[in-house]
């Protein structure tokens, strides 16, 4: 089932059975997958330092992996299948 929830201001995430997608105002920017130990991933692509704590926020520092952004899309589509 999906569900979205507002994190905090201009930060959402939106949950699917395999795992949750985040978003920093209205762009996806950081993943966990749940059917991989809770695997942790952001994309590489840089934004603004609000956008980057954001991430850091919603992930926490140092405890996730930086993919590039045909990766990141790749994973989003394994999160968002069921």
């Amino acid at each position: 089932m999906l569900k979205l929830k507002q994190v905090g201001s201009n930060q959402t995430s939106l949950h699917f059975p395999r795992g949750e997608v985040f978003f920093s105002y209205e762009t996806p920017v950081a993943a966990r997958i749940y059917d991989r130990d809770v695997e942790k991933v952001a994309t590489k692509e840089k934004f603004s330092r609000t956008t980057s704590r954001h991430v850091n926020s919603w992930l926490g520092r140092g405890e996730y992996e930086e993919v590039e952004a045909k990766s990141f899309d790749e994973i989003l589509r394994e999160v968002m299948s069921n």
